[in-house]
């Protein structure tokens, strides 16, 4: 039985063990606290992104639609919705939940990032530029925000700003990796386009979660 005393502490463990990629912990963790709080809105969330993990991306957008309504407030509930929106193809539906999430954090970098995606899935290029532009504003460094920048103006044919977004999404993934390898990083031109490619891979197919548990019950 889960005490409500030690909720933090649960929600903490099984978030940590889902950054860590031990799903197997997190979704026992949050299923057994589920059980005896079906209604805890970061429980079902954090459920909801290892169930994406796992390619059950039906049963995380339920868990994750429930905790916007449980909680309309969280702007990163909306926007986890709208990437697993984004991947089942309901591309209208995602820009709704997009938009929410910037409504609700417009100086967020991701949210405004994955605004842009849905905006450029839409054919709104000039918007989406938009919002890729502020995420950049917001965060230089936001991986993801360089690179969709950088193939939406490769693919109007403004090469030059491309070319330089990418180099910058070069040196972002450059320093990632040593700091989270021996310190060195890669050091030539093929470890460079690599790390890139592997942390951009990383960011598209890997949703954080960064909305911890405040301590009150959602």
């Amino acid at each position: 039985m889960v005490n409500r005393e030690k909720l933090t502490e649960i929600l903490a463990n099984a978030l940590a063990s889902y950054n860590n990629g031990h799903l197997d912990d997190a979704e026992r963790l949050l299923e057994n606290c589920i059980l005896e709080f079906p209604d805890q809105a970061d429980a079902l969330h954090v459920l909801g992104l290892v169930k994406y993990q796992r390619g059950h991306v039906t049963d995380a957008r339920t868990l994750i639609y429930k905790a916007t309504k449980l909680n309309p407030n969280n702007p990163q509930y909306f926007n986890n919705l709208a990437l697993i929106l984004n991947a089942e193809e309901d591309i209208a539906a995602g820009l709704i939940a997009a938009n929410k999430a910037v409504f609700l954090a417009p100086e967020n970098a991701d949210s405004q990032t994955t605004r842009g995606l849905m905006l450029q899935r839409s054919n709104r290029f000039e918007d989406a530029s938009r919002a890729y532009r502020k995420a950049i504003e917001l965060n230089p460094r936001h991986l993801q925000a360089l690179m969709n920048l950088g193939a939406l103006l490769r693919g109007t044919g403004d090469f030059t700003l491309a070319v330089d977004l990418y180099r910058r999404a070069l040196a972002t993934a450059l320093a990632e990796a040593g700091a989270d390898g021996d310190g060195t990083g890669p050091r030539s031109d093929a470890d460079l386009a690599a790390a890139v490619a592997k942390s951009h891979n990383a960011e598209c197919h890997r949703i954080p979660s960064h909305a911890l548990y405040n301590g009150r019950d959602s």
